[in-house]
């Protein structure tokens, strides 16, 4: 049987047309009309509760006027409006927090007893221009509104500082009988929170709007018109939410509130659930009618043609098997991580996509080539000796790319049938990243040995620090001391600065051991690489290096615009010293030194240097022609007290573990490189545009003397006690000391003192922190500085936190610490200028 085309076409246009025209009527006509009759419903019923909401917190506040205004108490204040009443009652503090927010109280002339009006938002008084300042004329709305035939209305009032609900009550007494002696009005303003809480109890989300603090804008005022005669108005958002839109209106019975209810459309979205349900069983209805009609044609072109599909499938069956095996085979090998490649007699047969993307080489470049052709010139007769031997086992070798470029591989080759030809499988993995991993590893643990070497170096350093810095005290102050007492041109002048400049230079050792141990957590100021150079080179130092080292040429090239650095500017200064130093050291005939500086931009990282920041750094360079670093020892020059020098002759060590943990504490980068021609260290700061900080180093001692203050030492150092003694008496002061902490608390307990100067590590017993908590427990005020062997530390942090005003780092010397009590002592009450010395 033939079914004609042209009727097919008839029979589906006709099917089509009759399930769309059935399905209209019965989706619109039927089903949604109804549907959004019961969402109009949903939406009435919550605006009603929005609405209903409101009007019930201004029955509240209502009942609270009647409370209020049906009281002997109140009935007596409106007559008399005696203080005492107006404070035991009127607690602003407490009625803002139950919700009053206006309480006015009128006698029977309309004269104001008591009238007050709180912003909820700020808690301050606010003037309500509806409320006279002193009498309510005769004629008042609100007087108006409480006429002798109505105990008490109440409603919405429109205000300047938002909706007020509010009420009014005759003023009666507690058995609620007159005569009247006045009016009561109580308001609550209806606030943001207000109606937030109100969406929370009526489990609607709606709004509110008023013309006074919110301008309408055209579709809002022909709302407001459109609700003089209905209800609710209805305003689709979207196709999830709908609102109804609502009024209340005021005192006076003028538009008051415009109250929009949000409401999610889950009715019509149902009813539009149901139109589809209602469609599809339709479409079904239909569809098996016609599939029966269609099924009863069809069934004999299908007992014709039975026969020859059984043949044409049985023929696909065979070829999509085929093809299926072909196409798992090339899937397999494409979705393997490794590069595989197949070779007859050291040629290639196939690839993967894994090879192509691995070596570069394309299937069609590749079939033919030899196998040599993706493996590195120096390792090729070792993976041909590997495949003589028939090694099965993965071994490694370097890859060649297309491009010439090498990598690291993991090759293992195995024999396998391939159309009944003998072939081998090659398999090759790329090791670049498992290399790299590697390097990181040994890199990160190499950095954990550093730590804990630097680790075992904070132990040690910590444990001498505090008392050796104790005693370099004594060799620092008593000749400072001596000398003070000493004409200009005595003889003992010259020794007794040579041994003070001993113990500065020994102090500067132990701080420079904490430095490397803990960080450089010195203050910082903002400086400039060619000022702090200049100061070097002018210094002493470089003079007595120049002596010393004839033979050396120094040459600074410092950049005119070099940007500026945050910078502790004693530890930048040291390292210039330490790496000129060893880089003069490193010159045995003639030869060069130069300092340069420049900006430069670091868009990523430096080699070796992960983790570089981006951004601009001044860049200090110290170059020598010397004999340079054994490639052996260029891995460990940064480690403390490694050196090639003759210990204890040329240095302590230390020089480039300083330079490097500076650096590092700067948050910079520091490279080296060295050959036969010398050696070049880079040090790269982050840098910065600000102007560079005024710093004076010059302290005339008469400027800071005293005037017979009180200056009380608390150590456990006996040694420490007199030398801060005999520093205060020569500078003006009137010293005294204790041993502990403890006592310090004890002196204090009975006398005052002008300052105290707390160490903050004494032992046993509590330390400078805990001492100066218990002191200011009796006297809060109490000025003090804290000292302290150590670089600042939490404990110090603590105490300046506390009132400390100042941290001044031991040894310290005469100037120093005579700068830093003046300032404190000069600083007024209010504790200002904390900071460290």
């Amino acid at each position: 049987m033939r079914i004609d085309t042209k009727k097919w076409v008839v029979l589906v246009t006709v099917f089509t047309l009759t399930m769309v025209a059935g399905d209209h009527f019965i989706r619109f006509n039927l089903i949604l009309p109804g549907f959004a009759e019961l969402e109009l419903r949903q939406l009435a019923m919550n605006l009603a509760r929005s609405k209903g909401a409101i009007e019930r917190e201004v029955l509240h506040v209502q009942t609270l006027t009647t409370d209020w205004a049906q009281w002997d108490d109140m009935y007596t204040f409106a007559e008399d409006g005696n203080q005492k009443f107006i404070e035991s009652n009127f607690a602003w503090d407490t009625l803002v927090t139950t919700g009053i927010h206006l309480i006015y109280i009128l006698d029977v002339k309309g004269e104001i007893v008591y009238g007050k009006a709180i912003d909820p938002a700020t808690v301050e008084p606010v003037r309500l221009e509806q409320f006279p300042d002193k009498v309510f004329p005769p004629g008042h709305p609100l007087l108006h509104s409480s006429n002798d035939k109505a105990i008490n209305f109440s409603g919405i009032l429109l205000t300047h500082y938002g909706p007020l609900l509010i009420t009014s009550h005759k003023i009666l007494t507690s058995d609620a009988k007159g005569p009247s002696h006045g009016t009561m009005f109580l308001g609550r303003f209806l606030e943001k929170e207000t109606v937030i809480d109100l969406n929370r109890q009526t489990q609607v989300d709606f709004t509110i709007k008023d013309p006074l603090t919110s301008v309408f804008t055209e579709k809002e005022r022909r709302l407001v018109a459109d609700l003089q005669d209905k209800e609710l108005i209805s305003e689709p958002v979207d196709e999830n939410f709908i609102n109804a839109i609502g009024l209340l209106k005021d005192l006076r019975g003028r538009p008051g509130l415009l109250v929009t209810a949000s409401n999610p459309r889950t009715i019509m979205e149902q009813g539009k659930k149901t139109a589809h349900v209602s469609s599809f069983v339709v479409l079904i209805s239909l569809s098996l009618a016609i599939s029966f009609i269609v099924i009863l044609a069809f069934m004999s072109i299908h007992k014709s043609r039975r026969r020859q599909v059984e043949i044409e499938e049985l023929v696909d069956q065979r070829t999509d098997q085929l093809r299926l095996s072909e196409k798992r085979l090339n899937a397999l090998s494409d979705a393997a991580f490794e590069a595989i490649f197949l070779t007859e007699k050291g040629c290639f047969l196939e690839q993967n996509r894994a090879a192509e993307a691995m070596f570069g080489y394309s299937r069609e470049e590749a079939i033919g080539q030899h196998a040599n052709m993706w493996v590195a010139p120096e390792d090729r007769e070792y993976v041909i000796r590997k495949v003589l031997e028939k090694e099965e086992r993965p071994f490694e070798a370097t890859g060649l790319k297309k491009d010439g470029s090498t990598f690291p591989v993991e090759i293992q080759i195995r024999g396998a049938e391939f159309l009944g030809r003998r072939i081998r499988v090659n398999a090759i993995r790329d090791l670049t990243e498992k290399k790299r991993a590697e390097q990181e590893k040994e890199a990160m643990e190499d950095k954990l040995r550093r730590s804990q070497k630097m680790e075992s170096l904070g132990l040690m350093a910590g444990g001498v620090a505090h008392d050796l810095n104790n005693i370099l005290c004594g060799i620092v102050n008593y000749p400072e001391l001596i000398l003070m007492s000493l004409p200009p041109d005595s003889p003992l002048g010259t020794p007794l600065k040579a041994i003070r400049e001993s113990g500065k230079s020994a102090a500067a050792v132990v701080d420079d051991l904490l430095s490397l141990a803990r960080g450089v957590s010195t203050s910082r100021e903002n400086n400039n690489l060619n000022a702090i150079i200049g100061e070097y080179i002018a210094s002493s130092e470089f003079n007595a290096l120049k002596a010393l080292h004839s033979h050396v040429t120094f040459r600074a090239v410092l950049a005119p615009d070099l940007l500026n650095i945050s910078c502790s500017t004693i530890h930048i200064k040291k390292c210039v010293m330490n790496l000129v130093t060893n880089a003069a050291e490193a010159i045995r005939d003639k030869g060069e030194i130069q300092v340069s500086t420049r900006n430069q931009y670091c868009d990523g990282d430096l080699p070796g240097h992960p983790g570089m920041e981006r951004g601009e750094y001044a860049v200090l360079t110290v170059a020598d022609t010397g004999i340079g670093i054994p490639e052996g020892s260029l891995e460990r020059i940064f480690e403390p007290f490694y050196s090639r020098k003759v210990v204890g002759r040329s240095g302590t060590g230390l020089g480039l573990a300083m330079a490097w943990s500076t650096v590092q504490d700067h948050h910079g980068v520091i490279t080296v490189e060295s050959g036969e021609g010398g050696t070049t260290f880079e040090l790269y700061f982050p840098a910065n545009r600000d102007e560079i900080d005024a710093v004076s180093e010059n302290v005339d001692l008469d400027r800071y003397r005293g005037n017979g203050e009180t200056v009380l030492v608390v150590d456990d150092d006996e040694r420490q006690r007199m030398i801060a003694l005999h520093i205060l008496k020569n500078l003006g002061y009137r010293g005294e000391s204790v041993p502990s902490g403890e006592e310090a608390v004890r002196y204090l307990a009975e006398r005052r003192v002008d300052l105290v100067i707390l160490d903050m590590v004494m032992d046993p017993g509590i330390n400078g922190c805990e001492t100066y908590r218990r002191i200011i427990e009796t006297h809060p005020r109490q000025k003090a500085i804290i000292t302290s062997g150590f670089s600042e530390s939490a404990d110090v942090q603590q105490a300046l936190a506390l009132g400390v005003h100042r941290f001044v780092k031991k040894p310290y010397f005469v100037g120093r610490i005579a700068t830093v009590i003046h300032d404190v002592l000069q600083a007024d009450s209010g504790r200002d200028g904390r900071s460290q010395s």
